[in-house]
């Protein structure tokens, strides 16, 4: 809370030792600076491209891209609001109406006086 003294993380989760906090650190570190190298070359080709486009070419990039976003955008929320609220993307049935025949009940064994045979089901075919 606000009226604690900062202490170190090891403290609040032993099972953390400082090495472990200083690898996962330097994985962080690398991951960040790679996802930073694309974003700044990404950037720079398109500022590159930018710059031999003239106006007329840059509204014409806009509107398609805008207009390609859009219709992706639109169909994606034609086929969110048209699905069933049981029904699973892509397949015709409706989850959990599957139809599973009911197991067969076990017949109670044959009273001493009693004449007629029961059929038994077997369990196990044999070899």
């Amino acid at each position: 809370m606000w009226f604690r003294k900062n202490r170190d993380r090891t403290e609040d989760n032993p099972g953390l030792s400082a090495g472990s906090n200083r690898l996962t650190d330097e994985a962080a570190g690398w991951i960040a600076k790679g996802i930073i190298s694309f974003q700044m070359g990404v950037a720079r080709k398109l500022a590159s491209w930018e710059k031999k486009c003239n106006r007329a070419q840059k509204k014409i990039a806009l509107f398609l891209f805008c207009g390609i976003v859009s219709c992706y955008l639109f169909f994606s929320l034609r086929d969110a609001l048209s699905e069933k609220p049981g029904q699973a993307k892509g397949t015709d049935r409706e989850i959990g109406t599957m139809s599973v025949p009911p197991l067969p009940t076990p017949l109670p064994p044959h009273n001493k006086g009693d004449t007629t045979v029961k059929p038994v089901l077997p369990l196990h075919r044999n070899k």
